[in-house]
This record gives structure tokens, C-alpha cells and sequence, in this order.
């Protein structure tokens, strides 16, 4: 990035490291969900008050480069015209994006624009996020992380015991009319 203004430059080191910071609570700590679900609306309010702000941002820079190229606009078609050159819109445009300050207007314009699209893409992270938490929740309520939920205790070996004691009955009772079919086909 080019350093406009040492103003400009702190405001985008400051800007920066607020995403960042905001970008690492992107990663959720599954064992520690009432914490994060707690932290998740003031996040993402603050998430959405920047992103508004640097829109808003980006819209005025916008404006002001509309205002930049406006003025520069009228200075270069008078400099033509007073050089005896017809002043065509093309080369009054030509005139105008190769000034320098267009360029800075322009340059600070792009980079408003690239920081309001971050915010709008972290917003977007952070309202995956908030249903990344609920579903986390869900599972965690269906106690998906114990242990026990996923191993053999008492109730669970009583079922399973159950369960394979009809099928083996099934089998007999299956077996055990096929073997009495055999004895009324021998009679």
C-alpha cells in the first residue's frame, strides 16, 4: 500500500489491527460455548458498526473523487482550449486521470473500497459463525463431546443384549420350522 497521509496511514494500521483481532475470533473453542455464545452479539455488533463505517467512508471518498475529477475536469479543458487545442471529452479525461491528484483521490477511494469489502466479508464469517455456535450447541445438549454418549454403559449393553437375544430367537424359531417342515415331508 502507498502512504497517502501520515493521518490516513494510522487510521489504516489502526483498521487493519481491528480486523485482525476481530478475524481471530472467527475460531471457536468448542469446550468453552458459553463464552463464545456470550461474546457473539457484541461481536458482531461491533463487526457491523465498522462495516457500516467504512462504507460510509467509501461512499465520501467516492464523493470526493466525483469532486477531484469535476474540478481537475474544468482546470484541464481550460488549459487546453487555451492552447488552441480542441478540447474533446477524451482528452480532457486523459488530462484528468494522469494528474496526480486524481490518482490520490483515486488511491485512497480503492483502498476505502477494499476495507469496507473486508468488513462486509468478516460480517458475513461472523454470521456463519453464529450458526456454527448453535448447531455446536445442539451437540453439545445431545452431549456429543462425552464420552460415554459415545461408549457401552449399562442402559446401552442391556439393548444391544436385548436386541441380539430376539434376533438368535428369530433365527431358532426360522430354523426350527424349517426342521419340523422336513419331518412332515418324511411322513
Amino acid at each position: 500500500m502507498v502512504q497517502t497521509q501520515r493521518v490516513t496511514n494510522g487510521q489504516e494500521k489502526e483498521k487493519d489491527s481491528k480486523i485482525e483481532r476481530l478475524r481471530k475470533y472467527l475460531e471457536i473453542d468448542k469446550y468453552e460455548l458459553d463464552r463464545e455464545i456470550q461474546q457473539q452479539p457484541s461481536l458482531f455488533f461491533e463487526i457491523s458498526e465498522a462495516s457500516v463505517k467504512a462504507a460510509a467512508r467509501r461512499d465520501y471518498l467516492k464523493e470526493q473523487l466525483a469532486n477531484v475529477d469535476a474540478k481537475l475536469g474544468t482546470k484541464h479543458r481550460r488549459v487546453i482550449e487555451k492552447s488552441g487545442t480542441r478540447a474533446t471529452e477524451a482528452v480532457v479525461n486523459a488530462a484528468v486521470n494522469s494528474d496526480p491528484e486524481h490518482a490520490k483521490a483515486s488511491e485512497r477511494y480503492i483502498k476505502a473500497r477494499e476495507k469496507a469489502a473486508l468488513y462486509d466479508s468478516l460480517k458475513e464469517a461472523f454470521q456463519q459463525r453464529s450458526y456454527l455456535l448453535r448447531d455446536l450447541s445442539a451437540l453439545y445438549i445431545a452431549q456429543y463431546y462425552e464420552r460415554a454418549s459415545i461408549s457401552d454403559n449399562n442402559a446401552t449393553r442391556g439393548v444391544k443384549a436385548e436386541r441380539n437375544m430376539d434376533r438368535m430367537a428369530d433365527a431358532r424359531a426360522a430354523k426350527g420350522s424349517r426342521v419340523s417342515m422336513r419331518a412332515k415331508k418324511r411322513e
